[in-house]
C-alpha cells in the first residue's frame, strides 16, 4: 500500500523524488518479510506432515524444535536479501517512484523469486503429496476414533495451506516471468510495475479476508458473542421484572 501511495503522489507531481536509502530499506524489509510468511507457511505444512507421518516422534513435533526453526528461518530470510540492497540491486525506479529489484534486472529478480517465494512453496507441495502417500499407504489400518480426527483436522490445515500458497505463488509469478519475457524479447512494457504491485495488493487483500473467514477461533468466537446476547437480555428483563415488584 505504501508504493502505491508513492508511486499515485509520483504520477501526479512527476518532478518529485522519493530516491534514498530509506526507500532501499523499506523494500528490503518488504522483500524479507514476504520470504518470512512463505516460510512461516512451509513451518506449519512441517509440523502438520509430523503429526500425521511421524505421530510417535514427539521430538518433531515439540514446540522448542518450532520456535528454534522459526527464528533461524526469519534470520535467514533477512540475510539472504541483504547482499542485494548493499550492491544496490534493491534500487530506485525513477519512472514508478518505487524501490525495488528492476524488472529489467534478471538475475536479481529470479533470485528473490526462488529463494524467498518458489523453494518453499515447492517445499509445501512435497510434503503435501508425501502426506497424501502416506494416507493412502495406511488406510486399511486400524486407528483409534481421535486419531482419525485429528488427521482430518491436520490434513484439512495443510489443504488450505497448500491453497493459500499456490494463489499467492500463481499472483506472484509476474514478478519472475517478467524478467524472463524481458531477456528473451529485450522489450518491457511501461505498465509492468504497477502491475505487479496491484496483483501483490489484490493477493494480500484476498489471503487476509481468508485466513479471518476460515479462522476457527474466529468463528467461536462469534459463536460464544452470539449465544452469549440472548443470556444477558433474559437476564436484564430478570432484573427489570425484580424492580418492578419491589
Amino acid at each position: 500500500m505504501d508504493k502505491c501511495i508513492y508511486s499515485i503522489y509520483g504520477y501526479l507531481y512527476p518532478h518529485v523524488s522519493f530516491d534514498g536509502w530509506w526507500c532501499r530499506i523499506k523494500a528490503y524489509l518488504i522483500y524479507s518479510n514476504a520470504g518470512m510468511y512463505f516460510y512461516t507457511v512451509l513451518l506449519q505444512a512441517t509440523y502438520r506432515f509430523s503429526r500425521i507421518v511421524y505421530p510417535t516422534k514427539i521430538k518433531f513435533q515439540s514446540f522448542r524444535l518450532y520456535i528454534l526453526l522459526s527464528i533461524i528461518h526469519t534470520f535467514i530470510n533477512f540475510i539472504q536479501v541483504f547482499p542485494s540492497l548493499i550492491i544496490g540491486e534493491i534500487e530506485y525506479l525513477k519512472n514508478d517512484y518505487v524501490c525495488q529489484f528492476a524488472p529489467t534486472n534478471v538475475s536479481g529478480s529470479l533470485f528473490i523469486c526462488s529463494v524467498a517465494f518458489l523453494f518453499p512453496f515447492i517445499a509445501t507441495i512435497f510434503l503435501y503429496i508425501w502426506t497424501m502417500y502416506h494416507i493412502r499407504k495406511r488406510g486399511g489400518m486400524v486407528i483409534s476414533v481421535n486419531q482419525r480426527i485429528r488427521i482430518r483436522r491436520d490434513m484439512t490445515i495443510m489443504t488450505r495451506l497448500v491453497i493459500l500458497l499456490t494463489f499467492l505463488t500463481t499472483v506472484a509469478a509476474p514478478h519472475g516471468l517478467i524478467p524472463l519475457v524481458y531477456a528473451l524479447t529485450g522489450y518491457m512494457p511501461w505498465w509492468t510495475v504497477p502491475f505487479e504491485w496491484m496483483m501483490t495488493i489484490f493477493a494480500l487483500v484476498l489471503v487476509t479476508t481468508f485466513q479471518v473467514v476460515a479462522s476457527p477461533y474466529l468463528k467461536t468466537l462469534f459463536n460464544r458473542s452470539s449465544h452469549v446476547t440472548p443470556i444477558i437480555t433474559i437476564c436484564n428483563t430478570f432484573q427489570r421484572k425484580a424492580q418492578e415488584i419491589r
